[in-house]
């Protein structure tokens, strides 16, 4: 049924796409999937359902990572600040009982903290949720050999979380908090069902949401472990063969929203069954999951729909994809080695696809920019999916260029695109990716260095702007700052030595409590302006001779002060040694020796 209703809505805009020189997408607003003409003035949308997308919170997603934050998550990284929903969470559930938080706590040092102690993987953690059942049991469903490696060292943590949901009072939090939450949903949804729109309408396609085959039962999971055929014996005796019926699976999409993990996180997985629902016919992998944090990650959406979209068309052409095994091998063997050993036909070619079509989307994006950089960019991000190895995605991405003018269903296209792959060609292309890696990575390089040196500048501006307002300390801290991160920055250690030696200068031994005290006070910080100016001058570069001119005339008149008035001498000649430098000293030098000259 599904077929069908693609090809009537493909069929309708198929005059607007499939003639050259015509665009491909349609002049007017077309009418929504739900058959309703969306207002001129906003973006077309699909409903995410309709496709069988869910955008929606999880109780036992909510229940998981509230655990995970009275254990420790994010407690030293979060920067979103008090009123943030995990600083809420964790002050709402402050007065757990001691001892569980003493127990989750001492689970999270040794099995997450242990390894990386500021941004610890919780993937696992987060697909743990989902094969638990729905609170108040949360119990782990499936078999736990049956999970995936991730989530089985994560189990452990499941006996915990049924606890803390029992005692710590989070379960008046959940509906409260993800009540509060809705509108965040509605707003996500709406981007969602954009970029469905966006998605379907250069696809030229509808996601295949129902598949027969038999189905695998996770016990409790909501699918149908399958049959072994069985002889029954009939009513005179005799022995026939019982085949067991084949089920329609259902394929979903599920964009679950984690207000409690940071706002850029994003997980996908599809190697779970969704232990909430018992009652879907489905198998292991069918359905999708793209779990974001409260920024909506909608890369990450993209990306888990375009998997959701596209790999069922491996299913559907599976022959054809066995018929090129042996030369996407071969292939796989000679770009990344003993690796293609772990690697299917079928996950090579769906990886590939997905790569490629995402490329074009953002390739679509910029229009008919002729932008060098942005191709050199897409070509980068192609080749780092090539070298893990998705060895078509060039392949793909080129032959999309004339289905693209075409405007047919990707599930026509689909046997073209393996049809069509030259071995030689995509494993020759290692060379050439090679130099247009290095070229964006050198102009990358650059393009770091322009921006730390931007705002280097602009901190340095303020610096200048703080002494002249007398705000010494402000100055001093910001500088400071700035050497830790820079320590051989020359203008940096110059202003720190300015704002030193005019902080010193604010001292008045005959005017303190303790005279002597502030002498050395004094004396110390004098010192420490000097070691500056020669830090400056020894870091300086050839462009930067202004500098050292005045850090010398500088450094001479602490030394007249202190009376030290031929070493003071030897530091303006050195000042006019090094010429009348524009923005340098040479005057102030010369007048400064002509003085100690009178003077003797």
């Amino acid at each position: 049924m599904n077929r069908v209703v693609a090809l009537i809505w493909i069929g309708l805009w198929l005059p607007l796409w499939a003639f050259p020189g015509v665009p491909h997408r349609p002049s007017r607003v077309p009418r929504s999937m739900s058959g309703q003409r969306p207002p001129q003035h906003t973006p077309p949308v699909v409903r995410p359902e309709e496709v069988n997308v869910f955008v929606q919170t999880d109780a036992r997603l909510f229940t998981v990572m509230a655990a995970l934050l009275i254990a420790g998550y994010g407690a030293t990284s979060d920067r979103q600040g008090e009123s943030s929903l995990p600083a809420r969470i964790r002050r709402d559930l402050a007065g757990i009982d001691r001892s569980l938080r003493a127990r989750l706590a001492d689970y999270y040092k040794v099995h997450l903290n242990a390894t990386n102690r500021t941004s610890p993987s919780i993937s696992g953690y987060v697909g743990l949720s989902l094969v638990l059942s729905p609170p108040p049991e949360l119990a782990l469903v499936p078999p736990r050999a049956s999970l995936p490696e991730d989530i089985r060292r994560a189990a452990d943590f499941a006996p915990l979380v049924r606890e803390f949901y029992a005692q710590s009072g989070v379960a008046g939090l959940i509906r409260s908090y993800l009540g509060q939450y809705q509108p965040r949903v509605q707003e996500a949804r709406r981007q969602v069902g954009s970029l469905i729109f966006e998605t379907l309408d250069y696809l030229h396609t509808l996601p295949i949401t129902r598949l027969a085959g038999r189905v695998e039962r996770a016990e409790g999971a909501g699918s149908e472990k399958p049959k072994e055929k069985k002889r029954v014996r009939g009513k005179k005796g005799e022995q026939r063969r019982v085949t067991p019926r084949i089920r329609q699976r259902t394929r979903r999409l599920f964009v679950l929203l984690n207000p409690l993990d940071v706002p850029h996180a994003a997980y996908i997985r599809n190697d779970v069954l969704n232990a909430a629902d018992t009652e879907t016919v489905r198998s292991l992998g069918d359905d999708y999951f793209v779990i974001v944090g409260s920024a909506a990650n909608l890369d990450a959406v993209q990306l888990g729909f375009l998997q959701f979209t596209l790999e069922p068309l491996g299913e559907r052409f599976a022959r054809t994809i066995r018929e090129h095994t042996d030369i996407i091998h071969r292939l796989a063997e000679q770009v990344i080695g003993e690796k293609a050993a772990g690697e299917t036909a079928f996950s090579i070619v769906n990886e590939s696809l997905v790569q490629a079509v995402r490329a074009r989307l953002k390739r679509r994006a910029r229009g008919k920019s002729k932008d060098v950089t942005a191709d050199d960019e897409t070509l980068y991000e192609l080749s780092k999916a090539y070298e893990r190895g998705a060895v078509l995605v060039f392949h793909f991405y080129e032959q999309l260029v004339p289905w693209e003018r075409a405007g047919i269903d990707i599930a026509d296209y689909y046997e073209h695109l393996l049809r069509t792959i030259d071995v030689e060609r995509e494993a020759a292309r290692r060379q050439t990716l090679r130099e247009v890696r290095a070229r964006l990575e050198a102009r990358r390089r650059t393009a770091r260095r322009s921006s730390a040196n931007a705002s280097l500048g602009q901190q340095l501006r303020r610096a200048d702007a703080l002494i002249r307002n007398g705000e010494l300390q402000r100055a001093r801290a910001l500088l400071e700052e700035i050497v830790k991160a820079h320590p051989h920055h020359a203008r940096a250690l110059y202003g720190l030595a300015e704002v030193t030696g005019r902080m010193a200068s604010r001292i008045n031994p005959a005017e303190s409590q303790d005279e002597d005290a502030a002498w050395e006070q004094l004396m110390t910080e004098l010192k420490r302006a000097v070691q500056f100016y020669r830090r400056a001058m020894a870091a300086a570069s050839p462009d930067e001779k202004w500098l050292v001119s005045r850090a010398h005339v500088a450094i001479g008149k602490i030394l007249e002060f202190v009376g030290q008035e031929e070493a003071a001498r030897s530091e303006y000649e050195k000042a006019i040694e090094l010429g009348d430098i524009p923005n340098g000293a040479y005057a102030e030098a010369k007048k400064r020796l002509r003085e100690i000259s009178g003077k003797t």
